[in-house]
């Protein structure tokens, strides 16, 4: 019986992973096996389904995308994507609430792709994660949302202000008195630093910490 697109395109790893290769370009045998880590056993089948239900064409030396091949892609590889992203996280996706993510967010999750979940230890929840640590101290673009007052990171955004990294920090009345009263200087440098600016947040319900940079969230 012959396969749908559906099962040929979505149903195999392998086939799924040699359509998202070629659609970067075209690629030899050799190139594919390399690529995909696969052997000519394990690939050479599954490349034929492919040019019998014509989404791949065999050239002198390299496979490429048909124009159906092509099209086909196009518009699957968004949610194969997807897809991935939300297989990898499920078990954080499913243990925390999605409810108060925008929708229009929720929408480009497969963007997404290629990213880490770091979640410390219990025996670290009052230190700095540290590769949230090693993030900031890279980015180049920080907006922070804060309403609970931690001792480490004044310093460490005033002195990333002074090398020029833009921040933005959004804190609630209290957490911005407890600063200033124990960091002045480094609280007055955020202020004055053209890259640099602090806003208060007047309502009261808000985030613990929430940090997006052009590196990490």
């Amino acid at each position: 019986m012959n396969k749908s697109l559906v099962d040929i395109t979505c149903f195999s790893e392998k086939r799924k992973n040699l359509l998202l290769l070629l659609m970067d370009g075209d690629c030899s045998i050799d190139e594919i096996k390399e690529i995909l880590n696969e052997t000519s056993t394990s690939i050479l089948p599954q490349i034929k389904i492919l040019k019998e239900s014509g989404l791949v064409v065999h050239g002198s030396e390299v496979y490429s995308l048909s124009k159906l091949g092509k099209l086909v892609v196009e518009n699957i590889k968004p949610a194969l994507i997807t897809l991935e992203v939300l297989d990898t996280h499920h078990k954080f996706l499913n243990e925390h609430d999605l409810n108060a993510v925008p929708g229009h967010l929720l929408d480009r999750i497969g963007e997404l792709q290629g990213c880490t979940v770091f979640e410390p230890s219990l025996v670290d929840t009052f230190q700095p994660n540290k590769h949230f640590m090693d993030d900031l101290m890279r980015s180049e673009d920080i907006v922070t949302f804060v309403s609970v007052y931690h001792p480490a990171f004044p310093s460490v955004y005033a002195e990333l202000a002074q090398k020029g990294v833009h921040i933005s920090l959004v804190m609630t009345l209290p957490s911005f008195n407890r600063q200033s009263k124990e960091f002045p200087m480094e609280t007055e440098n955020l202020i004055r630093q053209d890259n640099s600016e602090i806003s208060i947040y007047r309502d009261t319900s808000m985030p613990a910490i929430l940090v997006v940079t052009d590196r990490m969230l």
